[in-house]
């Protein structure tokens, strides 16, 4: 009997110290590349830990839920950032903030923009701007715009009309 308890007890400690192992080997990727994409609390959290300029909407339409539910960062191979806001009261996707070093970063989905109806440059408070109006992939109306400043590209999804998505671009600032 007490063999056979000896084994089960050594059974557990064998699981636990692989339990243990496994998730220590977990966090070695973290822990050695600091700076690849991951999620972030805060976007001060972007600034203190990767040094990123990180450009902020001032303004949000009525219904926009601040702080953004989720933003993800990273500074290798190139810094791009990525911020998705939530509507307040059904907590479905409704604004999406891409910045990147590379436009070819700028690919996540947040709604799916399912087809464009109208395309057109855009005078931005002195950028130029490509404004995008269409459909999203549920048919509610979606508005696209995206610039260059600073070496950093920008783009802003939402699910809205236009007027929106302009008066949001115009009031991105740097953090």
């Amino acid at each position: 009997m007490k063999k056979g308890l000896k084994r089960i007890v050594l059974y557990v400690l064998l699981v636990l110290a692989v339990a243990i192992t496994l998730k220590a080997i977990n966090y070695l990727p973290e822990l050695i590349q600091r700076d690849t994409l991951r999620e972030y609390e805060d976007v001060e959290g972007i600034r203190r830990e990767l040094g990123i300029k990180v450009y902020v909407p001032a303004y949000l339409p009525a219904g926009i839920k601040w702080p953004p539910s989720t933003i993800m960062a990273q500074k290798r191979p190139f810094k791009a950032i990525f911020m998705l806001y939530r509507d307040s009261v059904s907590g479905g996707n409704m604004l999406s903030v891409h910045q990147s070093e590379t436009r070819d970063f700028i690919r996540y989905r947040a709604f799916g923009f399912k087809e464009v109806t109208q395309r057109a440059e855009h005078d931005l408070v002195g950028r130029k701007a490509l404004l995008e109006v269409g459909k999203c992939s549920d048919g509610d109306q979606c508005s696209r715009i995206s610039w260059e400043e600073d070496g950093a590209f920008i783009k802003i999804e939402m699910r809205s009309g236009p007027f929106d998505a302009i008066r949001l671009a115009e009031s991105i600032r740097p953090r």
